[in-house]
C-alpha cells in the first residue's frame, strides 16, 4: 500500500511541475536537516506554511534555529509559519 502511494505520488509529481518542484524542495529540507544529525525528518509545504516532522523527544534552541534555516533556505516561508513537530 505504501508503495503504491509513493507511484501516484511520483506520477503526479512527474506531470505537474508545481507538485514536482515542492516535493524537491521538501527533499531539499529534509536533507540538510538530517546533515544536522537528525535520523528521521518528513517536510510537508503546504501553500503558507511548513510542518517539520523530526525524530526526537526535544529540541535545543541552537536545532530550532537549524531546522528553521534550512526551511528558509529553499523556502520564502517566514519563521512564524514554520511548525516543528518531534516524535520518537
Amino acid at each position: 500500500m505504501y508503495n503504491d502511494m509513493i507511484d501516484v505520488i511520483g506520477f503526479v509529481g512527474k506531470n505537474d511541475p508545481e507538485v514536482a518542484e515542492r516535493m524537491e524542495k521538501e527533499a531539499s529540507i529534509e536533507t540538510l536537516i538530517k546533515a544536522k544529525g537528525f535520523e528521521k525528518v518528513v517536510a510537508v509545504i503546504g501553500d503558507k506554511d511548513v510542518t517539520v516532522i523530526v525524530s526526537a523527544e526535544a529540541l535545543l534552541p541552537s536545532q530550532t534555529l537549524q531546522i528553521q534555516d534550512a526551511v528558509t533556505s529553499q523556502t520564502e516561508i517566514s519563521l512564524q509559519n514554520i511548525k516543528i513537530v518531534c516524535f520518537l
